[in-house]
């Protein structure tokens, strides 16, 4: 998908008032197939440069990709990319959404089976709260297990959990999405014990979660995105608060379904029973604090 900084700003000028943005790392300015463990920095430059012509609201901090699975020389890649950011760095990505089913695997990074358990990760989860960073992971629900016994033993790391923790509902488990919902609910519940875990409530647009909004001639209005998504963020808020939550636009993978406009609006629709601190928390307050986002 083409997806620059002229696109970002039309869609941040639709109609919401956009006060500041995080860039999140897509595997752009470089090639992912390279394995020399200092080639993502080069996405820092790409976000830097959409900083410098963003007004003041675009990239206000950055989160890059560093593979924390490589081992004993990550706390010298991780140094690299903070001194790349020029103050901006504010957290890491590390994508670990592996699923038994090799269609529903994460192609763009291809982790394994395991990878989110071993030593070797837990060692780079340390290394990024050490360095001052959130650190964003991309899993599936089935893996929330084994990320629960992760944060507990890596305490010093405020972990940004995407996507509302991956629930899985399409493909093979199709055919079963109350069991399904429900087990993603467990095991959310389960994982929101460990208090320096946050979660972001979006990308509910992807076709993993099987609503096949891709497939209606007509783009789904925000009421009919706070009817489908409203199980999961009422389950998110329930168990995390809105002081651990925050709102993703997860643009523009979730373009293919409905604009930015429409999806903000759902956002609104489904916090309107909140307080008005309790929204500012969800819509601002939280995504500052965890990312250390001034102004």
């Amino acid at each position: 998908q083409r997806y620059l900084l002229p696109d970002y700003q039309s869609d941040i000028a639709s109609g919401h008032r956009v006060a500041a943005s995080i860039y999140m790392e897509a595997s752009m300015g470089y090639d992912p197939g390279d394995t020399d463990p200092l080639a993502s920095a080069a996405e820092i430059d790409f976000a830097l440069e959409a900083r410098d012509r963003g007004n003041g609201i675009v990239c206000n901090g950055i989160v890059s990709y560093v593979n924390l699975r490589q081992g004993g020389n990550v706390r010298s890649v991780l140094k690299k990319h903070v001194e790349r950011g020029r103050g901006a760095l504010r957290g890491i990505r590390d994508t670990l959404a592996w699923s038994e089913y090799p269609e529903l695997r994460n192609h763009r990074i291809n982790p394994s089976v395991g990878d989110l358990s071993s030593d070797t990760f837990r060692a780079g989860a340390v290394a990024v709260g050490e360095a001052g960073l959130a650190l964003d992971l991309w899993i599936y629900q089935d893996q929330l297990a084994e990320l629960a016994d992760v944060v507990r033993d890596v305490p010093g790391t405020r972990f940004v959990l995407d996507h509302c923790g991956g629930p899985l509902m399409c493909g093979p488990y199709a055919c079963e999405p109350a069991q399904r919902f429900a087990a993603w609910k467990e095991a959310v519940a389960r994982i929101s014990d460990a208090g320096n875990v946050h979660v972001k409530i979006g990308g509910l647009g992807m076709r993993t979660l099987g609503f096949n909004f891709h497939q209606r001639l007509e783009p789904p209005s925000s009421e009919d995105l706070e009817q489908a998504w409203a199980p999961y963020v009422g389950s998110c808020l329930r168990y995390f608060g809105p002081e651990r939550c925050m709102f993703e636009s997860n643009f523009p993978v979730d373009k293919e379904i409905a604009s930015y406009k429409t999806i903000w609006n759902a956002f609104k629709r489904l916090s309107a029973h909140l307080r008005e601190d309790e929204r500012r928390l969800l819509f601002a307050g939280t995504a500052r604090a965890v990312y250390q986002v001034q102004g």
